[in-house]
């Protein structure tokens, strides 16, 4: 009973980071769109590097909680066996063709607003680094989000 109330537990905090790590993608797309309207103020920069914190420990959590078995980068971090390699196929294929749709998306809506700041030279202050970062972070996450509301996973 015990072992079946601290799972109950993990899955409703997995979903619970990875709804923080979702909801922290978007704003940072929200922050870096403001940051490219309008000059440069502290405000929007430590707002941006909340949205960079908020990402960075959720998706640290998540790894955690799921002992790094959707990372990209670590295959063989433990040893699996044959259904939980099954799962680690399955959700990571349905995270890339989420990817495949969410990149493309993001790129036409965000690319008129980045061709504008260019074109009008009002640059964000700190360049494209943080977004960058942000979502060479959210590539890395998002199968450990996606595998946090998975029933089986």
């Amino acid at each position: 009973m015990n072992q079946l109330k601290s799972t109950f537990s993990s899955k409703i905090s997995q979903k619970i980071l990875s709804i923080l790590f979702l909801a922290a993608s978007i704003f940072s797309i929200y922050v870096f769109y403001r940051s490219t309207l309008i000059q440069y103020e502290q405000s929007i920069a430590n707002w941006e590097l909340g949205s960079m914190v908020a990402m960075i420990f959720s998706a640290s959590l998540l790894s955690i909680s799921h002992k790094d078995i959707y990372w990209a980068t670590k295959p063989n971090a433990k040893k699996l066996d044959e259904r939980q390699i099954q799962v680690r196929r399955r959700v990571l294929e349905l995270s890339y063709r989420s990817l495949v749709v969410i990149f493309p998306t993001v790129t036409m809506l965000t690319f008129p607003w980045i061709f504008q700041s260019i074109t009008a030279n009002t640059l964000p202050k700190g360049g494209y680094s943080a977004p960058f970062l942000q979502m060479l972070m959210f590539l890395c996450a998002f199968p450990s989000a996606v595998a946090s509301w998975q029933k089986d996973a």
